[in-house]
């Protein structure tokens, strides 16, 4: 396979993925502005800084793409992965989080399960189940760079 045509046609996606996802960001941040109650608002505001965090995410993968077919320095990108480097230091703090995190899971489970008693609290439980999805995404990257990253 041809790097430079992959390269490129990964950022031709990208770019396009961006373009399409700038609608979808002025629609939540219009949303956002506009919608009462506040809970729901808060949700939506939610959703937004997410999709900020994806675009941005998409716009340094391309750059990261571009310097490495420019052999050039564009910025932010994401940085370069050197496999082997991580420390018997950080594989320790990374074990030791990875278990606070899947206990943080199993809190979160129990913590779901009494916000339902309640019908004042329930709409509570749609943040808890977010906040359960961040920690499978947190035991994700936690064991990623237990891996050697």
């Amino acid at each position: 396979m041809d790097l430079s045509v992959w390269s490129q046609e990964l950022i031709n996606y990208l770019t396009a993925h961006m373009d399409s996802e700038r609608e979808v960001l002025r629609s939540y941040a219009a949303l956002a502005e506009n919608t009462e109650p506040g809970h729901v608002r808060y949700l939506i505001e939610l959703i937004l800084a997410d999709e900020v965090r994806h675009h941005q995410l998409f716009g340094e993968m391309i750059n990261a793409l571009r310097a490495e077919m420019d052999q050039r320095d564009i910025s932010p990108r994401l940085p370069d992965a050197r496999p082997g480097a991580i420390s018997e230091e950080l594989l320790d703090e990374t074990r030791r989080l990875l278990k606070l995190e899947k206990h943080d899971g199993q809190d979160l489970k129990r913590l779901r399960r009494e916000l339902d008693k309640v019908d004042d609290t329930r709409w509570w439980s749609v943040l808890v189940d977010m906040m359960s999805l961040d920690t499978k995404k947190h035991v994700l990257l936690l064991q990623f760079i237990e891996s050697g990253a």
